[in-house]
Parts: structure tokens; C-alpha cells; sequence
């Protein structure tokens, strides 16, 4: 609709039964130097290129097009928005199913749309 990047969403995902922000603090990215993000999102099994199409929201984001190591891939989405939009989508298609909790550790939340 708004002319972005298409890609699957399953259905069915477990989410934890309470959401905290103490949760997720150590996820933040905002202070990150690019060494400390690409151990964080390689602890979590993505590469280098798929944390490229996962970021680009932050001002310490800014730091990628600086560096060697990522900044082929900024260069490479500013110059083709379809090769941007088909990572991204298999970026975040993985993203989505990053540790989907099983058993009785969530729930699925209801649809009430």
C-alpha cells in the first residue's frame, strides 16, 4: 500500500505471556558501536548483510555507510530499492521466526481485528 517491501508473516507464533521493557534492554542499538552490532546480531545467527536491511532507523545507524565491512550493502540498497526490498523481506521473514517459543513458555495471540 505505501509502496514498500512485501514478505510473509506466519501465523500461529507464541509470544511471552507478559511484556516488559526490562525484557529487551539489552537489545538496544542506539549506543552501539558497529562491532557491538554485528556480535549481537551474530550471536542470533544473522550476517552482516541482513543486519544492514534490519537497521537504517537509528542515528547511530548512520555509522554503517562508515564502515568496510557494511557498507557495500548500504551502498548496494541506495542504488537498487528492489534488491533492498527482497532482502529486507527474507530479512525479516527470519526475524520473525528468531526464537519462537514452543510449548507452555507462550501464547498465540488472539486476532481481534
Amino acid at each position: 500500500m505505501t509502496g514498500g517491501p512485501c514478505y510473509e508473516v506466519r501465523l500461529g507464533r507464541k509470544d511471552g505471556l507478559v511484556s516488559q521493557t526490562s525484557q529487551v534492554e539489552g537489545n538496544s542499538r542506539a549506543n552501539q558501536t558497529i562491532d557491538q552490532m554485528i556480535a549481537k546480531f551474530a550471536s542470533k545467527n544473522f550476517t552482516i548483510q541482513e543486519m544492514v536491511r534490519s537497521l537504517g532507523i537509528l542515528a547511530a545507524d548512520s555509522a554503517l555507510i562508515a564502515d568496510p565491512r557494511t557498507k557495500p550493502f548500504v551502498e548496494k540498497y541506495a542504488e537498487d530499492s528492489n534488491v533492498f526490498f527482497d532482502d529486507f523481506g527474507k530479512a525479516m521473514e527470519k526475524l520473525s521466526v528468531y526464537g519462537v517459543k514452543t510449548g507452555h513458555k507462550g501464547e498465540v495471540k488472539e486476532d481481534v481485528t
